[in-house]
């Protein structure tokens, strides 16, 4: 099981408070942040006849995916005409210092994310001040207060973290023995593999399982889990609404909530499973590729932007279908075996993922906790793709987990 909520009314509500407060009248508006919240306080504003004056995000690579989207994709696919009245309604983005500097009093900054500490701080040493200058408009952090009105989970037992961890290593020793039983190859990947490493187990901070295989290998093992029917599975082959393209393995004995505005989903305790596929052999090809990957996996990311629970046009289901079939397609081209190169392609490390195959052709097994996983023989060429110099700890203030949930015995 697998369910997603909408709760896009939260942002709304204190967008219309800073409305009536008159906090946004003869101001420039600045979003900080290409992301979901952004987009949707863009268009509840210009609903209400403010106007938005740009984007700012500190991620060079999608400051740039929008400039090229803007200036080079769109005119090769509208008329002069069509281009210049699409141009006109988007918005450019900017990294913060190139906008913001130097001090100016008359913006206002909206920010909506999980970053917020980090982003006001950053605002803060440019001149920028709290319910001033900046306002908070979402809290990524605040679960219980939407808890309150979930019903399915009044009455019971939460599960405290040295539970689900319990419960994440039981996923994984059936995940793990799937393999093995059927000659698929596996690995930790990630964090994972990164405190099997530093730690002999979880990273101290962290709470979730990364588990990577081959593509071929990855397909054969949705096949028999869902044969099998011991646990759930959530992805992109088993659910036409699934975003993400990689596997949960979901617990039925648990239920687990997780806030990421603007969505409340509603699952069990569970695992990551990611595909590795191969790539181009030339480097000018794969840059091509992937490129192109990365464009169509943010249309397909985007076309989920609907903030509301009304039935959404068939149109748009076409579209996204379409969307997913081409990604699917590409992620499947390269056989992983055959290439030279290999990577989970849709990674939050972007191009940090495109690493050796080689560093996959044998295996080897490591401590995670009480149990002996198994590794890349290639582990250090990954983690220091990944991670760098990864046996040096973060600082401080960037030791948290990157989830917010909570999690219920049924």
């Amino acid at each position: 099981m697998f369910i997603k909520q909408n709760k896009s009314d939260l942002l709304f509500r204190n967008l219309d408070k800073l409305i009536s407060d008159g906090k946004l009248d003869s101001k420039r508006i600045v979003l900080f942040g290409l992301n979901i919240s952004s987009y949707a306080t863009k268009r509840y504003l210009e609903e209400k006849n403010y106007s938005v004056l740009a984007y700012i995000d500190n991620s060079e690579n999608k400051v740039l995916d929008t400039q090229e989207y803007l200036l080079q994709i769109l005119p090769r696919h509208t008329s002069t005409a069509d281009y210049r009245t699409i141009a006109n309604s988007i918005i450019s983005a900017y990294k913060p210092e190139e906008l913001l500097m130097p001090f100016q009093d008359d913006y206002v900054i909206l920010i909506s994310s999980k970053y917020y500490p980090s982003m006001y701080q950053q605002l803060n040493k440019m001149g920028y001040q709290e319910n001033v200058h900046v306002f908070k408009t979402v809290d990524f952090q605040e679960i219980d207060s939407i808890l309150e009105m979930e019903d399915d989970i009044k009455g019971l037992t939460v599960m405290e973290p040295e539970a689900i961890r319990k419960k994440q290593l039981e996923l994984v020793a059936y995940v793990v023995d799937v393999c093995k039983r059927h000659d698929l190859k596996i690995f930790m990947g990630g964090g994972t593999l990164l405190g099997a490493v530093r730690h002999g187990g979880y990273i101290p901070w962290d709470d979730d399982i990364d588990l990577i295989l081959p593509m071929p290998d990855y397909k054969k093992l949705i096949e028999i889990i869902q044969e099998e029917d011991r646990f759930d599975i959530y992805n992109v082959y088993t659910d036409t609404k699934c975003s993400n393209f990689y596997t949960r393995v979901i617990d039925r004995d648990t239920i687990i909530k997780r806030w990421s505005y603007p969505t409340l989903s509603t699952g069990g305790v569970d695992i990551d499973v990611f595909p590795l596929s191969g790539l181009p052999e030339r480097l000018d090809e794969t840059k091509e590729f992937y490129n192109r990957l990365r464009r169509l996996y943010t249309m397909y990311t985007n076309s989920f932007l609907s903030f509301s629970d009304e039935e959404e046009e068939p149109e748009l289901l076409s579209f996204r279908g379409n969307l997913r079939e081409s990604i699917m397609e590409m992620l499947e081209r390269y056989d992983f075996y055959e290439s030279k190169t290999a990577a989970y392609l849709l990674s939050k490390y972007w191009e940090k993922d495109l690493m050796p195959r080689s560093i996959y052709d044998e295996t080897i097994f490591l401590k995670f906790e009480d149990m002996m996983l198994p590794a890349p023989s290639g582990y250090d060429i990954y983690l220091e793709y990944l991670f760098g110099d990864y046996m040096k700890l973060p600082n401080e203030k960037d030791r948290y987990a990157p989830h917010n949930y909570r999690a219920f015995y049924l």
